[in-house]
């Protein structure tokens, strides 16, 4: 049976035309997005989801705004609510990516820049604050890890991507205990932070059967070791997105399988597909996408069901990140289904 027999991705696509829909409209509202309080958290991931989805002319307008108000000043305005990331590295490696599919390659350049500014340079890991202030954070991220392979990736620097992309191998396979659950903050030569509590747990660490548990901060990560070996032919990329993958599926499948905030994992589940032929990893992927669809509401806005079943209860911020992640993601999944490349060397 083809792919395109097990996945209705005609139903897919109208699910992203109705999160693309209600971006756009509350990008072009005055007030934009009904007054919220906004940053660079919302903005940022805006160009990549409107322009990966087929809006390129809205992604260029999003891309204005963050030009503008954020990158112009610094990007240095960030709300409370939105704290939760609280990495303007990530929303940076968002932009950049965004800027290049939306090809304005002067904010892109712009973005780059402004991203070196938190790339360690002894290991290529990506910091959540400047570098300046490393001390105040001791530890890498390995939510935002991705933003950095992607965004280099995107400008050409295969270098510094490969130096993230070590980095991020390091992260999977020097775990000091797969039993125990995935760390999440680590350093190459501090090791892990493994001083979890119920304050912080659902950012340091993801337990088996504690549920539900956010592991598309993983997803970006995974889907720039996908991109990595396509850029270099380096296996050893690809293959440490697998063992990842491996751990996620094995040990967290039920939960992982069950939940559209998921995205990022099933897009990169169904990359490491096409570049093995793994079919557990498609059929994973299969299982989330229309979770993913049947959570862009009818109105367009996005259900962050990790958090939550009531979207009237989600907080805009949430609402405007969960919609991006999920119309981009579903259209990427959509055209790979249509038009897939065997990436296997």
């Amino acid at each position: 049976m083809g792919l395109m027999e097990v996945a209705p991705i005609a139903t897919w696509r109208s699910a992203v035309q109705r999160g693309v829909g209600w971006l756009t409209a509350q990008l072009d509202a005055n007030p934009p997005f009904a007054g919220a309080d906004v940053d660079v958290n919302w903005y940022c991931k805006l160009p990549w989801a409107l322009a990966g989805a087929g809006n390129r002319a809205a992604a260029l307008r999003a891309l204005g705004r963050v030009q503008g108000e954020y990158l112009e000043t610094g990007l240095v305005h960030c709300p409370g609510q939105t704290c939760w990331t609280n990495a303007v590295s990530y929303a940076l490696g968002w932009l950049v990516v965004g800027a290049r599919v939306a090809e304005a390659l002067g904010p892109a350049r712009k973005g780059y820049e402004a991203l070196g500014k938190y790339v360690c340079p002894d290991t290529g890991g990506l910091y959540s604050v400047p570098l300046e202030r490393t001390d105040e954070s001791p530890y890498f991220d390995a939510a935002i890890q991705g933003a950095v392979i992607h965004a280099a990736l995107m400008m050409g620097d295969l270098e510094v991507a490969r130096r993230a992309g070590r980095t991020a191998l390091w992260f999977i396979d020097h775990q000091p205990d797969r039993g125990a659950g995935i760390y999440n903050y680590f350093h190459p030569k501090r090791g892990y932070l493994t001083e979890v509590n119920d304050r912080n747990r659902f950012q340091c660490m993801f337990v088996a059967g504690t549920l539900p548990q956010p592991y598309a901060n993983l997803g970006f990560m995974l889907q720039g070791l996908c991109r990595l070996f396509d850029a270099t032919g380096n296996v050893a990329f690809r293959d440490g997105c697998g063992r990842l993958v491996d751990v996620l599926l094995d040990d967290f499948g039920p939960d992982l399988l069950s939940h559209s905030q998921n995205h990022k994992v099933a897009h990169a589940m169904l990359m490491l597909w096409a570049r093995t032929g793994t079919a557990r990893y498609r059929d994973g992927a299969l299982r989330i996408a229309p979770l993913i669809a049947e959570n862009i509401l009818p109105d367009g806005r996005a259900l962050a069901d990790v958090l939550g079943d009531d979207i009237e209860n989600q907080t805009p911020f949430f609402t405007v990140r969960t919609t991006c992640d999920s119309v981009l993601w579903l259209s990427q999944i959509c055209d790979m289904l249509d038009g897939c490349v065997d990436n296997r060397p």
